[in-house]
């Protein structure tokens, strides 16, 4: 009975919705089978309402990163698109990545995932993951990654 109504409810929705998979929602190791690609179903069929980006993604002046377990190549994604400038016309990320030094939801810190210190300063950086909104900064520029909440 839940799913009937998500799906009827969405069905009903207007606005265009855009969408990267996390961690959870991920079922083989490359992230290209994924619990998003039923919710997409569920948007009116006939309109490009849901895009779902399970690859990085340049859309809309921004870089679309779903969850990946290699932090390197993370890195040197975002890294390449902030070197790019305006030629690469991207101006933020929206990731599903773990930032050295986030808080986690039970008040741990990162150690394991990306160093901000490695990022581009000129990119707006979001990312998911984390349920507790915060920003981490570099201690060395004006990199940061903020978490949504």
């Amino acid at each position: 009975d839940h799913l009937h109504e998500m799906v009827a409810e969405f069905r009903q929705w207007k606005v265009p919705v855009v969408m990267i998979p996390g961690n959870h929602d991920q079922v083989n190791e490359d992230g290209s089978v994924h619990g998003l690609i039923a919710l997409g179903a569920a948007f009116h069929h006939g309109r490009c309402q849901a895009l779902i980006f399970d690859r990085p993604t340049l859309f809309l002046d921004a870089l679309w990163l779903p969850h990946c377990k290699d932090n390197t190549s993370l890195t040197r994604l975002i890294n390449a698109v902030g070197a790019g400038g305006r030629e690469s016309g991207c101006k933020s990320v929206f990731c599903h990545v773990e930032v050295n030094g986030a808080e986690t939801n039970d008040n741990c810190r990162v150690t394991g995932g990306i160093l901000v210190e490695d990022l581009p300063e000129n990119l707006k950086i979001f990312s998911g993951h984390f349920h507790r909104p915060q920003t981490v900064v570099s201690r060395n520029s004006d990199a940061a990654v903020t978490y949504v909440g």
